[in-house]
């Protein structure tokens, strides 16, 4: 599958637009979570929110459908990544490593912008590491069919427009929990995922930063 990206022109955007990705590697940086991941009885686990420049030079967002029949988050949409292995020198390397097998996505591909914050889910031993990368296109993905039912490259700007979130009350564990998720097409986009998604547009909100004119590297 290719994606295809293009640069905007124009000068004054484009110095904007170089001026945010500065911006958003800086304030993201690599203090965030990782310190004392496996000091809690859980199990270590890295993600890694893949920015992708579509062909409109706007900002997509990298999602993978697991399929129906894993027996761990079947049928979910998430990002890639997955627990930590022996041979991982770091989070880090797991969630690249992770990227390359499930989507043949090349670590150094990957322009590394930063960490968000750990996400410790109630259901499952897992401490997730979150990491930001860009990945300029044109890009062949080669999707693990064992891991990945569906690609999904949804616009940044979809997921920043507030009709796309949703809160609702579902029944969890015979206990009723508020839920917040992100609806897109028939998907829906909720659990840790959604977290980590929120967590990343309420980082971009503060730090006034829409990336409305993609992100330039450099």
């Amino acid at each position: 599958m290719d994606y295809y990206g293009a640069v905007i022109s124009g000068t004054a955007e484009e110095t904007r637009s170089r001026e945010d990705v500065r911006r958003l590697r800086r304030s993201l940086g690599w203090e965030r979570g990782g310190a004392g991941v496996l000091d809690e009885g859980r199990r270590a686990s890295a993600v890694l929110l893949v920015l992708l420049q579509g062909p409109s030079g706007e900002l997509d967002i990298l999602f993978t459908k697991r399929p129906s029949q894993m027996v761990h988050h079947g049928g979910e949409v998430c990002f890639v990544g997955g627990s930590s292995d022996p041979s991982d020198e770091s989070l880090l390397a797991t969630a690249l490593r992770e990227a390359q097998e499930e989507m043949g996505i090349v670590p150094e591909d990957v322009e590394v912008l930063g960490t968000l914050d750990t996400e410790r889910p109630k259901t499952t031993p897992f401490v997730i590491q979150p990491f930001v990368g860009l990945l300029q296109a044109p890009y062949d993905f080669q999707p693990n069919a064992s891991e990945i039912a569906e690609v999904l490259v949804v616009p940044l700007s979809v997921v920043q427009n507030p009709a796309s979130f949703r809160e609702e009350v579902w029944l969890k564990g015979g206990e009723l929990e508020r839920e917040r998720y992100f609806a897109y097409g028939p998907h829906l986009i909720w659990g840790a995922t959604a977290r980590i998604l929120g967590q990343f547009l309420n980082f971009l909100r503060d730090e006034d930063l829409t990336l409305a004119g993609g992100l330039y590297g450099g």
